[in-house]
């Protein structure tokens, strides 16, 4: 009952999976009296645009072989993230449970789909610190944000008025008032790309 995430750090997770949100539904709402510092993140560090699968692991007859593997580049587009940005390093997926093709190779276009969605453009990250105590949150939570000293990367001005971003990642931060470390993508910024082929 879980459901595979990648985190903005890369690492491959699972999640519990919860009853879908009401379309337009957020979890909570930042505002300036729960964010103690923040900052915005961009830059080909953060883009991913070639993933590269490895499933149906065959141990018996050799535990370097896959029996599927698949390249996905993110090159849709003009002009494209590969021509723009340069072909980064794949994000590469491995998995040891897949067995049924046609079931695989949906579960691998699904993924690759969502990774492409994510990252092939340098998303619009702000990374914002606050009270562990005041916000229980999980990563693909949404949440707003308002704030009047944030810039708002949309607009050139400054300020956020209920924003919509969606945390791709936590980092609890033990220090003596327990805080953690949310990175929220602004999902008013995500350029869809054409479906894998």
């Amino acid at each position: 009952n879980c459901v595979p995430v990648i985190t903005q750090s890369g690492k491959y997770s699972a999640k519990r999976l919860k009853p879908a949100p009401a379309p337009g539904a957020v979890t909570f709402t930042l505002t300036a009296d729960d964010i103690i510092r923040w900052r915005w993140l961009s830059g080909e560090a953060l883009i991913v645009n070639q993933v590269d699968f490895r499933y149906d692991w065959n141990l018996a007859d050799n535990p370097d072989f896959w029996s599927k593997r698949q390249l996905y580049t993110f090159d849709q587009g003009t002009p494209n993230s590969v021509n723009r940005y340069g072909k980064q390093p794949p994000l590469v997926i491995e998995s040891k449970g897949i067995k049924t093709t046609q079931g695989g190779q949906t579960i691998l276009d699904d993924r690759a789909f969502l990774v492409g969605k994510r990252f092939a453009e340098p998303p619009r990250i702000l990374e914002v610190e606050v009270f562990y105590s005041k916000h229980i949150a999980d990563i693909l939570d949404p949440a707003k944000v308002t704030h009047a000293k944030i810039p708002n990367l949309k607009t050139g001005l400054r300020g956020l008025t209920n924003e919509v971003f969606e945390i791709i990642d936590l980092r609890p931060l033990f220090l003596d008032e327990g805080r953690v470390v949310l990175a929220l993508m602004h999902t008013g910024a995500i350029t869809l790309p054409s479906a894998p082929s």
